[in-house]
């Protein structure tokens, strides 16, 4: 497993690494990262499942692997925790 964590503002996409070293990649973005979702709130951290057969069709022309924003808001496994509100703990499964 493959960890890549995202809390920048300024980032568009973040490099995931090579799906041939790793079975499955978990993308973790905080409450600052620009990549979130429009109903992340202030607090949250989400966690984004994907394998890695479902990552090595994004290789780029330079052979490069990155998730941008359109995949971690068609993530099929996502996690949610750290929010303020009582739901602070959700599966999105």
């Amino acid at each position: 497993m493959q960890v890549k964590f995202n809390n920048s503002h300024t980032g568009n996409n973040i490099n995931v690494g090579s799906p041939e070293k790793y079975e499955e990649v978990v993308v973790v973005l905080g409450p600052k990262s620009k990549l979130r979702e429009a109903d992340h709130r202030p607090g949250e951290f989400r966690f984004y499942r994907f394998a890695s057969e479902e990552v090595k069709p994004w290789r780029t022309s330079k052979g490069s692997y990155y998730c941008a924003k359109e995949r971690i808001q068609n993530c099929a496994m996502k996690h949610t925790i750290g929010s303020s509100d009582e739901d602070a703990i959700q599966d999105r499964v």
